[in-house]
């Protein structure tokens, strides 16, 4: 429980109080901005970062509710969605490609080495899972030393084993 909730039973600003939650969130985005503008250290960190500190800090001591139908209809319904637009139409979309250009090829190539791992591990583990009983879909693994053995074959040898019952073929044989 937070000071005022132990203090009063309850925190200082109710969540369905609509008017007095509205208040708090404006005075501190403007002091926020305040701050930013002012003071160095406050335009380090920006003032989106010191508005958010601002709401933990008044959540945690009980001044501000955790849950609020405020937060989920109005912030994130209306207020969010009309400030995105806003903020993207200050930027500079050329600063951007030519900084970011960099970074979106480390991630692709990141996304591209996940995509690939997945499919290997899809392949090189494919038999080893199948579905008994249950209910939809079954679930449940076939043989778990199967999969065992296939996996540890596979550290081992760097190739997936055979299945059991697989006939193994001879050296210098060429099957048709």
């Amino acid at each position: 429980m937070s000071l005022m909730e132990n203090l009063l039973g309850r925190t200082l600003i109710q969540p369905d109080d609509t008017w007095g939650l509205l208040g708090v969130m404006c005075v501190s985005v403007a002091l926020a901005i305040f701050l930013e503008q002012k003071y160095r250290w406050a335009a380090r960190i920006s003032g989106s970062v010191i508005a958010l500190i601002l709401a933990m800090v008044m959540a945690n001591i009980g001044i501000l509710p955790i849950q609020s139908v405020l937060y989920d209809d109005i912030v994130w319904g209306v207020i969010v969605p009309m400030g995105i637009p806003l903020l993207l139409l200050q930027c500079n979309l050329k600063k951007i490609w030519r900084e970011a250009g960099k970074m979106l090829t480390i991630f692709l190539i990141g996304a591209a080495g996940t995509i690939l791992g997945a499919l290997l591990a899809y392949f090189a583990l494919r038999g080893a899972y199948t579905a008994t009983g249950g209910g939809p879909g079954g679930g449940g693994l076939h043989d778990d030393r199967l999969l065992y053995r296939r996996q540890r074959e596979l550290l081992r040898h760097g190739h997936a084993a055979r299945p059991e019952g697989h006939p193994r073929r001879r050296r210098g044989h060429r099957g048709g």
